[in-house]
């Protein structure tokens, strides 16, 4: 269950270059994980919050928001690398 609608929030066509940028590294997420690190980084609610809000242990949302980002650090990791050859 979506708090938001994700599609708008990473709508490339009306945002700045950066949120293309981004929205390009967010296609490797999980809607879970993007909706967790949305809601912990950007609009700054804790992990606790957010598994009441989307009623679920907050040991998944920790999993899920600790996954997130390594992937996304993965992504920008291969992109800088392949940016580099």
């Amino acid at each position: 269950m979506s708090v938001f609608d994700l599609q708008q929030v990473l709508n490339t066509r009306t945002g700045p270059p950066e949120f293309e940028f981004l929205a390009r590294h967010f296609q490797v997420l999980t809607d879970d994980e993007k909706e967790v690190i949305l809601m912990k980084n950007i609009l700054g609610f804790s992990l606790a919050e957010i598994g009441k809000i989307r009623n679920v242990s907050i040991f998944t949302i920790a999993t899920w928001h600790r996954r997130g980002i390594r992937k996304l650090r993965t992504s920008l990791l291969e992109e800088v690398i392949n940016e580099d050859a």
